[in-house]
């Protein structure tokens, strides 16, 4: 083979990169549409590869000179099978839309750090303003998959932390909710216990409700719709009075317990949530939340009042 020959080959093959970067592109924009960059950079692509192919005539008439050291055929056959392999993965398989910046940035960035487009020049103005546009446009291309990128792993750590956020709450309102299913469970005990007491069915199913309340709130979390206040003790507040609930549950039954032990356990636990303001933790736009958040609040003031009436009343017979 000839060196003119060669140096054609050369040309031709860098045509065909930029063209296999065209096509990969031209298939992100239809499976990444959102970033509207890869209609833009598709077309700059092949651009490229018709600059490329405008210059080979210089190549027979000498007026391009070559300079090999900066070139690799072997070199640039991979990246071109390379780059039909993740187009492939991409039509086939699915990635991630950082995976797909991220393999864009260093295909730009390796055409850079490997000279790829300063194995020819020329002394005719024309022909080199084409080289060195296509490298000024080559350098372009990869600050702006920089910029992307960027903006991504930005986008991706916020709805990362987002998700943590959203974790933190789905576990408060699983402590909350069990905190009202053990309420109720030992509210069965104590009807079980004294079965003349009415208050106790009633404050049954009041605390059955509450725990199906919640669990609507917990739909709406997934949704982004509530925002919480986390306090650092808040998890801490409740996994204690649900611990605290369940020891005096299994005393309910002993023989030295009684009606007005029961009465004061009752009201000494509503009377927490409301001191330590459990259910003011959460804040929520939606409006059907809100009247459910305000509603747990004011019917746990109503059993604590209804609560310590009763064991007033008690104390007062008693003596």
């Amino acid at each position: 083979m000839s060196g003119k020959e060669e140096n054609f080959e050369i040309i031709e093959l860098l045509a065909f990169h930029e063209e296999a970067i065209g096509n990969l592109y031209s298939v992100l924009n239809v499976y990444f549409p959102e970033m509207e960059i890869w209609e833009f950079l598709s077309g700059e692509e092949f651009k490229h590869a018709e600059w490329i192919r405008s210059i080979l005539d210089n190549v027979y008439d000498g007026s391009i000179q070559f300079d090999k050291r900066y070139f690799s055929v072997n070199h640039i056959s991979k990246s071109i099978e390379s780059i039909v392999d993740f187009r492939l993965k991409v039509e086939k398989d699915g990635v991630k839309i950082t995976e797909v910046v991220t393999f864009a940035k260093n295909l730009e960035n390796s055409i850079i750090e490997r000279k790829m487009l300063d194995c020819f020049w020329s002394d005719l103005k024309g022909i080199q303003k084409v080289l060195d546009d296509l490298k000024s446009d080559t350098e372009s291309h990869k600050e702006m998959l920089d910029q992307e990128l960027d903006k991504l792993l930005i986008n991706c750590k916020t709805k990362e932390e987002e998700r943590k956020d959203i974790n933190r709450s789905l576990v408060l309102l699983g402590y909350h909710a069990e905190h009202e299913r053990m309420i109720s469970r030992l509210y069965a005990y104590y009807r079980k216990k004294f079965p003349k007491e009415g208050v106790w069915l009633f404050l049954v199913e009041e605390e059955k409700k509450h725990e199906a309340w919640i669990k609507q709130i917990i739909i709406k979390v997934n949704e982004g719709i509530i925002r919480f206040d986390h306090r650092d003790s808040s998890v801490e507040d409740i996994k204690t009075s649900i611990d605290n609930v369940k020891n005096e549950m299994t005393k309910v039954f002993t023989d030295k317990y009684d009606l007005d032990m029961a009465y004061s356990f009752a009201f000494r636990l509503e009377n927490s949530i409301i001191e330590k303001d459990l259910f003011k933790l959460f804040d929520a736009d939606d409006p059907i939340i809100v009247e459910i958040l305000k509603n747990l609040s004011i019917d746990t003031k109503k059993h604590r009042d209804i609560i310590n009436s009763i064991r007033v009343k008690n104390i007062i017979n008693f003596d």
